[in-house]
């Protein structure tokens, strides 16, 4: 079975949140627009501030996974809707999540490994946004964190590397 994804979404490139200085937790969003070389603040921030938080774009949405806020990990997930310029939270994952990989597959959301603020983690779970509802799917054979995936062929990649090791979060 061949499934493409195909969105009227435009958003182009989406920053959200992040750190300053090792200190500071941000709330901002900022979207970037390659037309016009310009970035601007017109994309509502999220609920809270938080760092290393997966995203992607699945249907019309753009979901903000996991993460955290400089106090702990995180496990909510936000679907921002472009149309009315708002974040929703969604369903929890069952783990909480900072520096997950977030692919799109045959319109599922899925979250692969990441760390629970203790240790990497090699589970991975699928979101339905049909039943509001994440599943756990088959385990990677190692663990990771801060790791890229990708889908190709109809099959997520995990990018060689991410974190194996604890490091301070």
């Amino acid at each position: 079975m061949l499934c493409l994804e195909v969105t009227g979404l435009t958003l182009s490139d989406v920053v959200l949140g992040g750190v300053d200085n090792n200190t500071k937790y941000l709330l901002f969003s900022l979207r970037y627009d390659p037309h016009t070389n310009q970035w601007s603040s017109d994309v509502a921030p999220t609920s809270s501030c938080r760092t290393s938080v997966g995203v992607a774009v699945l249907g019309d949405y753009l979901y903000a996974v996991g993460g955290q806020d400089g106090v702990s990990c995180l496990n909510y997930v936000e679907r921002y809707d472009p149309q009315t310029n708002k974040w929703a939270k969604v369903a929890s994952m069952s783990t909480r999540r900072l520096g997950v990989g977030v692919a799109v597959l045959c319109s599922f959301l899925y979250a692969v490994g990441g760390s629970d603020g203790t240790c990497p983690l090699n589970t991975v779970e699928r979101y339905d946004p049909r039943t509001n509802r994440w599943t756990p799917v088959a385990p990677m054979g190692t663990r990771r964190k801060h790791l890229g995936v990708a889908v190709y062929n109809n099959m997520i990649y995990r990018r060689v590397g991410g974190g194996r090791h604890h490091r301070a979060q």
